[in-house]
């Protein structure tokens, strides 16, 4: 019979020292988790922005359905950083897009979601249910109209 015995010595190991630069973050940045409603304008009230993210937050848990809203500020068109594919990270869904400054709405949807509205249906639903609403100030009622138009066709 043979009996090794081994002596080990614990190594202090030494961990590469990791810097962080925090140089190019804006400042007073602060994380937001994701939501399905992103007012950058501000046009909702507190209220109907909680609103709108629990409906949209329940279609999805209930029906499998993922509708986003963003709403821009800014003078620019929106780039491809807010597309379904990135926002949700899945090629099936629908975004509403707002920019009232350009008097710009839009209907977009996912390639898996194509044949769900057609583009003669977006475009009737943004200029007979939406823009109405637009035109005497009820952005909310617009979108909240427009979703619902988005459902009965969604089937």
């Amino acid at each position: 019979m043979s009996l090794f015995s081994c002596n080990a010595q614990k190594k202090e190991e030494k961990l590469p020292k990791v810097e962080f630069d925090f140089s190019n973050m804006p400042e007073n940045y602060k994380a937001k988790p994701f939501t399905y409603l992103n007012d950058l304008d501000k046009t909702f009230t507190l209220e109907q922005n909680e609103e709108l993210e629990k409906l949209l937050v329940k279609l999805l848990k209930e029906n499998g359905k993922q509708i986003i809203i963003l709403i821009n500020p800014s003078r620019e068109k929106l780039n491809k950083e807010w597309s379904i594919v990135n926002v949700l990270g899945t090629n099936s869904g629908i975004i509403i897009t707002l920019n009232k400054s350009l008097k710009n709405i839009g209907i977009g949807i996912a390639m898996d979601t194509k044949d769900i509205l057609l583009k003669q249906t977006r475009k009737e639903i943004i200029e007979n249910i939406m823009i109405p609403e637009f035109k005497n100030g009820n952005y909310y009622n617009g979108i909240n109209k427009g979703i619902e138009e988005i459902l009965k066709q969604w089937k």
